[in-house]
């Protein structure tokens, strides 16, 4: 099982994810999102924390994942 099933937090590395966010702020989105396999959400978690500290409208995000990775993953998910 990987990690952040246990810690919760993004399986991206901080720089790709600060590289996705400076793209994001640049590109200005405000459409739906779509994350494919979200794990334990930690990355979605991310990118919806950052459109609120830049105070603008947080764009609709739909999650694509069968939620079988580990147990209550679902329930983990949506906390």
């Amino acid at each position: 099982m990987r990690e952040c099933a246990t810690d919760l937090g993004p399986e991206m590395t901080e720089p790709e994810l600060q590289s996705l966010l400076n793209a994001l702020s640049k590109a200005r989105l405000a459409e739906l999102h779509l994350e494919i396999g979200t794990a334990a959400g930690g990355t979605l978690c991310r990118l919806i924390q950052f459109y609120q500290e830049e105070e603008t409208r947080t764009p609709p995000f739909m999650v694509v994942d069968p939620m079988q990775y580990f147990p209550n993953q679902f329930e983990v998910v949506c906390r």
